[in-house]
């Protein structure tokens, strides 16, 4: 939740608690509240990710619809939600692929409704995982969790947003036929597939991840990878001016 407003944010958390979300989503749900735009574009360049941000427009140095580009420029997937004041950006709000925009007297029907199918449509994402046999056990991977995975050898190292990660044993022919299936996943080199959403800059020698990870693309496939990288952005509507 992004506000200017202290008073603002501590009646939204109150209204997000009193909405009576299902018991298992509300325990695995962290509220976490800025107060200017700066510092949650700051957040999410030091690799915080949320899943869905509450955004204010109306605030000073830097106003909601900056926020939510600067947001944009490094995560396309968290559903922003504009809670405003006032309803003369709402026709802006397309340009950011806003999930919704509310008035501020909005009621808490509304407010858990529009959170719910939120939540509804993250964990429709979130219900396609693997799982790894890890040297301690098993893991279920979610593939949205993932950055990228390496492979050296018959060590495949899976790298996640939250900085873990984890390491297998496997063949390529394994991983690529679970992980290139995927619509999100692209392979720019031998040892190496990506997911497509986290990354933040295609060069034509490497691809810059959001952990500012450096990824090396065979001169072989450059043009494969970023034609496949732009047409999964456009399809994503992940370009912006």
């Amino acid at each position: 939740m992004c506000d200017d407003d202290r008073e603002m944010l501590s009646q939204i958390a109150s209204d997000i608690k009193a909405c009576e979300i299902d018991r298992e989503v509300y325990r695995e749900m962290t509220l976490e509240t800025f107060q200017s735009g700066l510092d949650l574009v700051n957040a999410v360049k030091h690799n915080e990710r949320f899943d869905i941000i509450l955004l204010d427009i109306l605030m000073p140095q830097m106003n909601g619809m900056e926020t939510a580009r600067e947001i944009r420029l490094i995560d396309k997937t968290s559903k922003i939600i504009f809670l405003t004041s006032s309803p003369q950006f709402a026709l802006d709000s397309y340009d950011v692929k806003a999930y919704f925009y509310l008035l501020k007297n909005y009621s808490r029907e509304k407010l858990k409704a529009v959170i719910e199918e939120a939540i509804t449509e993250i964990a429709d994402t979130a219900s396609n995982f693997t799982m790894l046999k890890t040297r301690t056990g098993f893991v279920k991977l979610y593939f949205h969790s993932l950055l990228y995975l390496e492979i050296i050898g018959r060590t495949i190292t899976f790298y996640l947003n939250n900085d873990q990660n984890y390491e297998v044993f496997g063949t390529l022919i394994e991983i690529e036929e679970i992980f290139l299936k995927q619509e999100k996943f692209i392979k720019p080199h031998r040892s190496y597939i990506v997911n497509m959403d986290c990354i933040r800059k295609l060069d034509r020698n490497e691809i810059t991840m959001m952990n500012n990870h450096k990824i090396p693309v065979s001169k072989n496939l450059y043009q494969i990878v970023k034609k496949g990288y732009m047409d999964y952005s456009f399809q994503r509507g992940g370009q912006y001016d």
